[in-house]
């Protein structure tokens, strides 16, 4: 841990929703002044809907408040244009560039068997509010039907490929499982050319459930599970310029967070412009009913410092609020300039699914 960092301390805010929803294993996304939720679970293994449900998330002032209140609008899916529109799903990944929300994988039944889409992403336009989706060119390779994989989204294109046009961006994908097969590569899907391309894979093992983010042009990872444990003892990233390596950086005992996975990890700044790798809640142990039960969690907050002076630091938040140890929660960042991330749902120790949100904000 560096100790020559400054002081840094953060705080959690209630989200208070007139229609309450009971949620894990469903997705997140921000777009502008909405929080927009698919997909997931209210009992295990069962997804809820295909409905997209969207939030208002608060203003500047009522952010002061110890809590606020966000207003709900459920938005039936419809297709533009015509076509099919995406069948419920729960494990499965919701990322945003611009305007546009891209869903990918998942599982839409008990037998926890992926959805077979033979590549496809999901694609919801917060502007006129309707789906549409993107298959790859035929000469594309696929990756694997996965859930319980992790995924984030830039607007930038690493093949070369956008040409200038609005729709440039890359989603990248991340590890997940497929029946008791679990998976530690690496897609990237061009949008512009409707191309996967297979990066290297991850560091050993392969796992479900970790966390990622992007930053300063590389794919971070931390934590997941491997089938038998939770992970964590080091800081994985795949650096997106040529030649394209994982490296790790080790965690020594006792001082970053300890191992979890189906939790949150984004990218957050706080005063003066530092820029940290934010990791939160997540589980500690898994359940001896496997996904039918509840494990041990976290309810923890931790900050890797990105730049020369990096290291993790725990983050005191204040007492009044907390969001609790929760996991299998979905998490979004980008909020207020990157100071604040939230998360939304998720499940806790008693077996019960959460149905709030909360914001963390860095000070």
């Amino acid at each position: 841990m560096c100790d020559a960092l400054p002081p840094l301390r953060a705080s959690w805010t209630r989200v208070h929703t007139s229609i309450p929803r009971a949620l894990s294993s469903h997705s997140l996304a921000i777009v502008n002044d909405y929080a927009y939720v698919f997909g997931g679970e209210q009992q295990a293994r069962r997804p809820v809907d295909n409905a997209m449900h969207a939030y208002t998330l608060p203003g500047a002032s009522e952010l002061l408040a110890a809590t606020f209140h966000a207003d709900y609008d459920h938005i039936v899916p419809e297709a533009g244009g015509g076509g099919p529109v995406p069948p419920p799903r729960v494990g499965h990944t919701g990322a945003a560039i611009g305007a546009l929300i891209y869903v990918f994988g998942g599982c839409d039944s008990p037998a926890m068997a992926p959805l077979e889409e033979r590549g496809r992403l999901w694609i919801f336009n917060t502007a006129n509010r309707k789906w549409t989706h993107l298959d790859p060119v035929p000469a594309s390779p696929i990756p694997s039907a996965r859930s319980y994989h992790t995924s984030v989204a830039t607007n930038i294109s690493f093949t070369g490929t956008s040409d200038g046009l609005a729709a440039a961006g890359t989603v990248l994908v991340h590890a997940g499982r497929k029946e008791n097969v679990r998976f530690n590569d690496t897609w990237a899907f061009d949008v512009a050319s409707r191309t996967w391309k297979q990066l290297p894979d991850g560091p050993a093992p392969p796992r479900g459930g970790p966390a990622v983010a992007f930053a300063q042009g590389k794919l971070w990872r931390f934590g997941g599970f491997d089938g038998n444990r939770e992970l964590g003892g080091q800081l994985d990233f795949l650096d997106m310029r040529a030649p394209r390596e994982w490296s790790s950086v080790p965690v020594p005992d006792g001082q970053g967070p300890g191992p979890r996975c189906v939790a949150g990890m984004q990218l957050m700044t706080a005063a003066g412009g530092r820029e940290y790798l934010v990791v939160f809640g997540g589980e500690r142990a898994p359940s001896a009913q496997g996904h039918a039960g509840a494990g041990r969690f976290w309810g923890d907050v931790w900050a890797y410092a990105l730049g020369e002076e990096a290291g993790w630091r725990q983050v005191e938040t204040d007492d009044t609020e907390k969001m609790g140890e929760r996991g299998w929660f979905a998490s979004a960042g980008g909020i207020r300039g990157g100071s604040a991330v939230l998360l939304w749902g998720g499940l806790n120790a008693q077996n019960r699914r959460e149905d709030d949100g909360w914001l963390l904000s860095l000070r």
